[in-house]
Parts: structure tokens; C-alpha cells; sequence
């Protein structure tokens, strides 16, 4: 898994506003999620069903998980490109 990493802990887009090594890694995790996932659904297999759920269960500290952990793993699938949205979003 590759991301960006800042020597600092952060970079800084402009003033006041900056992405930290942490958020880089989330991103990085929720995009290995969506590529696991497409994975599965072409050869269904435990240890990346085990990896999926994971990283679904990971507590997050940047990105706003608003789904419920006991969801079925059919319906993280479903709706795999929303719960593992890996854009980061800065106001």
C-alpha cells in the first residue's frame, strides 16, 4: 500500500488547512478496501472477506464512517464505493 507521507506529520494546502500522514493512511486503507473488494467479487475468498471487514471495522479518526457495524458483508459490497470513499475532503 503506498501514500504519501510528510515528513513533518502534515502538509499544508493553504493556511490553516493541512492533510496529516494519518489521514493519508486512512484514505490508503479505504482504497485497498474497493480494490479487495472488486477482488472478491471476482473470486470470493475468506482472507480478503476477513480484510474487507477489517478495515470496515477500523476506528477512524479523519473520515465519518456513518454505516452500522453489524450490516451484512453483501451489503458493504453493494456499497462498497461509498463506505470506502478515499477522497479526502478539505473545506
Amino acid at each position: 500500500m503506498e501514500y504519501p507521507s510528510y515528513g513533518s506529520g502534515e502538509k499544508e494546502l493553504y493556511a490553516g488547512h493541512s492533510i496529516s500522514n494519518k489521514w493519508e493512511i486512512e484514505s490508503a486503507n479505504r482504497k485497498l478496501a474497493l480494490c479487495l473488494s472488486e477482488k472478491y467479487l471476482e473470486k470470493p475468498d475468506q482472507e480478503i472477506k476477513l480484510k474487507i471487514l477489517e478495515i470496515y471495522n477500523s476506528k477512524e479518526e479523519y473520515f465519518e464512517h456513518n454505516s452500522p457495524k453489524n450490516i451484512e458483508f453483501n451489503t458493504i459490497l453493494k456499497n462498497r464505493n461509498e463506505i470506502f470513499d478515499p477522497n479526502i475532503l478539505i473545506e
